[in-house]
């Protein structure tokens, strides 16, 4: 990854520029299952159907929705022909035990040593690529347990076993609760797609489950489950203040409005850096220092988009796993497709920052080598100060950190320093500052091979993370230190 014309190497590898009953209705194709049934005899006491009308579960009527009719959860697991479901590993006393308490079924992991994981899995089939599904359950635990929950695909000729959009963990207590997720199918194969449950030994003392009541239904159930977290109503871009807080799609955003700046590293900026030691001539990619226009207003989120968001759209790829912290490892091409998925979603425009609204919004007024904060009276961050503002190697522990912890700049946006570089959407030039319009420029190359990445990250000192630094690398590369944030048109 090149940063400002220097490549680095090694281990930062960063930008080379750089509920059971169903209806008696006529039944669709089970997604979980091959059969396709009608009315609701014996014969379909078994699986998870997909009824095309009226379906009524704790008082829910919302077609189309899967269920497991009249049995309750997973049916019969002894009998695979009928549900589908199969558990592994398949060891005689060392394996998952399976019993019925009604219609909730029992699983117990009877494993002799800490360290080893038994999965419940269940054929997912009838997939659409792009379409978002909702999935819900009840469980308890034994003792406070994780519960992780996947959709694969099976492994191929080459043991490659692929996500396809649900990684979520459930926390799981001695109380029974019920869980939902909403996730979006990305890429599925036409038949070797798997629903997993998984549970591991973690202590000397076997964790049993107890689950009920699954239930996946395309879209959002209306009412939506128990337990299923859903957006808060968008706001009205119309009636947001200058540098108010609005929401849309489920993420904060910052409204800022039409203005001009001093883009690009000025001449006072780069004295400090000389008498620091710090200067290199590579920065010259930062120059000349302008004045640039941005006639629009527009928002930009408050943060990096988190792993919790993301997973709503894809499978979480980070290397640093949490819900608050930034998503990471995430090519341009990723971000892209994530405002496309957000677009279609809510009916409203979603994309990356070109590179000058970024440094706009980034500095906050700031002309500076750092952004403007209400920090103290004067606002200045210094190379010593920074720290406040960012995770920098320094501080950071050389990992991500949950976004939003630091001082934020004076127009209320977070990590703009550190934690990740975060794309933006012009391509690439060493020259851009120098020969660009001063009217909402943005850099759109169709022969240029990288992409732009700023605000530097958790493992840069503060010197390389001043907020005309710049960046780039291919857009299809992916690194532990590279995610995004997003503008709303």
């Amino acid at each position: 990854m090149r940063v400002a014309g220097w490549v680095l190497g090694g281990l930062l590898a960063l930008p080379a520029h750089a509920t059971p009953g169903y209806a008696k209705k006529e039944m669709k194709p089970c997604i979980f299952c091959h059969v396709t049934a009608k009315g609701g005899g014996e014969n379909n006491a078994r699986g998870l159907y997909y009824a095309k009308n009226n379906y009524s579960l704790a008082g829910f009527v919302e077609p189309p929705v899967l269920t497991y009719p009249k049995r309750g959860l997973l049916s019969d697991l002894r009998d695979r022909t009928g549900s589908g479901w199969e558990v592994s590993p398949k060891k005689v006393g060392d394996g998952p035990s399976v019993t019925y308490e009604g219609e909730t079924m029992r699983l117990e992991y009877l494993a002799r040593r800490p360290g080893t994981i038994a999965r419940l899995s269940h054929r997912l089939e009838g997939l659409k690529d792009g379409e978002t599904y909702t999935l819900w359950f009840t469980a308890r635990a034994s003792q406070p347990y994780v519960l992780p929950l996947t959709a694969t695909t099976t492994a191929d000729s080459q043991g490659t076993v692929r996500n396809i959009g649900l990684e979520e963990s459930f926390r799981l207590t001695t109380e029974e609760k019920p869980f939902a997720v909403q996730f979006t199918v990305s890429n599925p194969d036409p038949e070797k797609n798997l629903l997993l449950f998984s549970i591991a030994k973690t202590t000397t003392e076997n964790p049993t489950l107890w689950i009920s009541n699954v239930n996946l239904a395309a879209g959002t159930p209306n009412p939506p489950p128990p337990g299923l977290a859903l957006d808060a109503a968008d706001s009205d871009p119309t009636k947001v203040p200058d540098f108010g807080r609005a929401r849309f799609g489920g993420i904060w955003f910052i409204k800022i409005p039409a203005g001009m700046f001093t883009r690009g590293l000025a001449e006072p900026q780069k004295s400090v850096l000389q008498k620091a030691g710090l200067w290199s001539k590579l920065a010259l990619e930062e120059q000349p220092a302008r004045t640039v226009r941005i006639s629009k207003p527009f928002f930009i989120s408050e943060t990096e988009v988190t792993q919790v968001q993301w997973r709503k759209f894809r499978a979480n790829p980070s290397a640093f796993k949490g819900d608050e912290l930034p998503v990471d490892s995430t090519s341009w091409d990723d971000a892209r497709a994530y405002c496309q998925w957000l677009s279609k979603r809510s009916g409203a425009i979603f994309r990356l920052p070109t590179e000058a609204e970024w440094e706009y919004a980034a500095r906050a007024g700031s002309t500076g080598l750092f952004p403007a904060t209400k920090m103290d009276e004067t606002g200045e961050i210094t190379l010593e100060t920074l720290p406040k503002l960012a995770w920098v190697f320094a501080n950071s522990g050389q990992k991500t950190h949950k976004v939003g912890q630091k001082v934020p700049n004076a127009w209320g946006l977070f990590d703009v320093c550190g934690n990740v570089w975060e794309w933006c959407e012009d391509s690439y030039s060493k020259s851009f500052y120098a020969t660009s319009s001063l009217l909402d420029p943005v850099a759109r190359d169709p022969s240029a091979t990288e992409r732009v990445l700023r605000g530097g990250c958790f493992a840069l000192d503060p010197v390389k993370q001043r907020v005309s630094q710049r960046g780039g690398n291919l857009p299809s590369f992916k690194s532990p230190y590279v995610g995004f944030r997003i503008v709303r048109e």
